[in-house]
């Protein structure tokens, strides 16, 4: 499989990526069906070798190889970040978010739900699985009660937005 890759920007030291211009978020959710406001999200710190956002909180996300599908680049993403395996037939489409004018990086960007029984631990050893290293600094199971207590300044990107949508969606 051909893999995306990096240019440098030779005067400005900016990195550029080469890929199929396509990114993957995926949510991981372990459900609580009896108070689903105790429901969790799995949240990962970006780390210090990340080119921007370091320190914030996000969920799963990076751009879809060559050769890949969709739900193939979901899957690899969540394992690279998080050392956690779910099944492809868990990770259900929920958005494609196609406006290249909504952000500077314009992305067009495919969102996923994962919804899960239990907690599984991740590890941030990103770089042993195939991940860029230092790309995490922390993973931690976070209550949707907590989530909408934290600032949208604490994360990275607009992902306390898009968690936010999920709950107005009732899909949390």
């Amino acid at each position: 499989m051909k893999e995306n890759f990096v240019i440098i920007d030779k005067e400005t030291g900016k990195p550029y990526w080469i890929s199929r211009a396509l990114a993957v978020a995926t949510v991981l959710i372990s459900v609580n069906i009896f108070e689903p406001k105790k429901s969790k999200i799995l949240l990962q710190k970006r780390g210090p070798k990340c080119p921007d956002n370091i320190g914030k909180w996000c969920f799963s996300c990076g751009y879809l190889n060559w050769g890949e599908t969709l739900k193939e680049a979901a899957s690899r993403e969540l394992w690279e970040e998080t050392g956690i395996r779910v099944k492809e037939s868990d990770i259900i489409p929920w958005k494609l978010i196609d406006d290249p004018k909504r952000d500077t990086r314009e992305n067009i960007v495919q969102r996923f739900i994962a919804k899960i029984s239990d907690e599984p631990q991740g590890n941030i050893d990103t770089a042993s699985r195939g991940g860029e290293e230092g790309e995490v600094s922390e993973l931690k199971w976070i209550s949707i009660e907590d989530i909408e207590k934290m600032d949208s300044s604490d994360f990275a990107f607009n992902h306390k937005e898009v968690i936010q949508e999920l709950i107005n969606e009732g899909r949390l």
